[in-house]
């Protein structure tokens, strides 16, 4: 039994050779483009009465309803942790926070990085006691389907199907270190559903990048808050991982974007293909939050948030496609 194409997301458009170099290809405009790209701005405005000094946005994620309209779901750990929905205005630009945010069963949760995989968000969660991933169906109220702890906190996270010679089956990267120095990858059974009961999440292997912080900076960057894993038609797996340099006057938005080879041996599963700047106008960064959104075929958009939320926030992404 395939997994129906609500619960999975769109898929890029493979090479003609096979090789694993189909979102390389996808991405060469941003590329192109270097400083000049600009992903998302925001207005000024009114914050919500949400935060403090030390409480921001943690991640971002989008998805659009049956008429093609945006909706972002942001992550924060404010007020004991809150998941934060605001729809797209017809003007395409201005998003609106909707409704009162949602909040989590356990206390004083810090939600991470997040992303959408068909219907479903997919949220990683930690407090001092408790380490884990919720699945909250988003044609539910984000109602809570499926739950799993995790032996280490839970930074940021992403998910994506793909095939083997027994049949499709989710891929699941966690961020398990606040410097993305660890990376717990899970998959689960062939041929079963997210929202079926019997659907689990089995820990395959875990990746620690080298140890060495001239090798770090080379090879490797901090992702704590923001990863997407993206999958194309000849089922290769791709990590792509957001970063800034710095929070200081002069930081730089970057991303780095992986061929993820789960046939291959815990210290070679990632294999860099390129590394590309992104400018973030007026306060959004990469820091705070980014995921990738998959239109399909060979179209893909990058969004970021910025700190705290705004009640009116501007979103300018761009397209990038072959």
């Amino acid at each position: 039994m395939a997994i129906p194409p609500g619960e999975k997301n769109k898929k890029l458009k493979a090479s003609a050779s096979g090789e694993p170099m189909a979102a390389e290809v996808v991405l060469k405009q941003l590329r192109a483009r270097g400083k000049a790209a600009s992903i998302i701005s925001s207005v000024s405005g009114p914050q919500l009465p949400i935060g403090g000094i030390e409480e921001h946005l943690q991640g971002i994620a989008i998805r659009k309803d049956g008429r093609g309209r945006p909706h972002a779901y942001l992550t924060t750990n404010a007020e004991g942790g809150k998941i934060i929905v605001a729809r797209n205005e017809p003007d395409g630009k201005n998003y609106i926070v909707e409704e009162e945010p949602v909040g989590f069963n356990k206390k004083d949760i810090h939600p991470g990085g997040i992303q959408i995989i068909g219907h479903f968000l997919v949220v990683p969660i930690f407090n001092d006691e408790y380490s884990g991933i919720e699945i909250r169906d988003l044609n539910d109220g984000l109602s809570v389907i499926k739950e799993f702890r995790i032996d280490r906190r839970a930074y940021s996270v992403g998910i994506a199907t793909t095939s083997d010679n027994r049949g499709e089956f989710y891929v699941m990267a966690v961020v398990t270190h606040s410097e993305a120095r660890r990376v717990n990858i899970y998959r689960t059974p062939s041929n079963l559903k997210l929202s079926h009961p019997s659907c689990f999440f089995e820990l395959k292997c875990i990746y620690k990048p080298g140890s060495k912080v001239k090798d770090l900076k080379k090879n490797w960057n901090n992702y704590s808050n923001g990863i997407s894993l993206l999958s194309d038609e000849n089922n290769n797996l791709y990590f792509l991982g957001f970063f800034k340099t710095t929070l200081l006057p002069g930081g730089k938005d970057f991303a780095d974007l992986y061929h993820l080879d789960l046939t291959q041996p815990e210290d070679k599963l990632f294999k860099r293909l390129s590394r590309f700047h992104a400018k973030c106008n007026d306060g959004p960064a990469f820091r705070w939050g980014a995921s990738a959104f998959v239109l399909g075929d060979d179209n893909l958009e990058i969004y970021a948030c910025e700190k705290n939320v705004q009640k009116k926030t501007t979103i300018r992404k761009d397209m990038f496609s072959k």
